[in-house]
């Protein structure tokens, strides 16, 4: 196959693929995203391009901000799973045959311990899901004003 290349042509495709990407649509699927921005649209296109870029990226925040609060629930969850398997296990020591009342009163110390650490994980989770809930509105509130404005 014999091509030969025209920079005419391939120059007119770029610069026309280019303005075709700048758009407000573009930009802020990009910011919503959290895609990177490589400052390849043209002066005249680029502030439009930029505001709707960052318009998108205050979603893209709140969705960060979500995740980092649903991974740090899952964390206090798995820390209960945790702590309810030591408790199952001083549980265990306190009804085994060989185990004094001294080592008893032990236990029974860790498991209250246990038990007030599962209650603070069970409170911060709370708090969390509460954190989530305001999130998850400021999202939807941010998403409608964005609506208003075309996006």
């Amino acid at each position: 196959i014999n091509v030969v290349p025209d920079l005419n042509h391939y120059q007119q495709g770029h610069k026309e693929g280019v303005r075709s990407y700048c758009k407000k649509t573009t930009a802020y699927q990009l910011g919503v995203k959290g895609g990177a921005y490589y400052q390849v649209c043209p002066p005249d296109l680029e502030p439009a391009f930029l505001q709707a870029y960052r318009v998108g990226q205050e979603l893209f925040a709140i969705t960060q901000q979500m995740d980092q609060v649903e991974q740090a629930i899952s964390g206090y969850e798995s820390s209960i799973d945790h702590l309810l398997d030591q408790k199952a296990e001083q549980q265990q020591s306190i009804v085994n045959a060989g185990s004094s009342s001294k080592e008893r009163r032990v236990y029974l110390n860790e498991i209250d311990r246990i038990e007030d650490e599962i209650r603070r994980y069970e409170h911060d989770i709370r708090d969390a899901e509460h954190e989530l809930d305001h999130l998850a509105q400021d999202y939807a509130k941010l998403q409608a004003e964005h609506q208003r404005m075309g996006y």
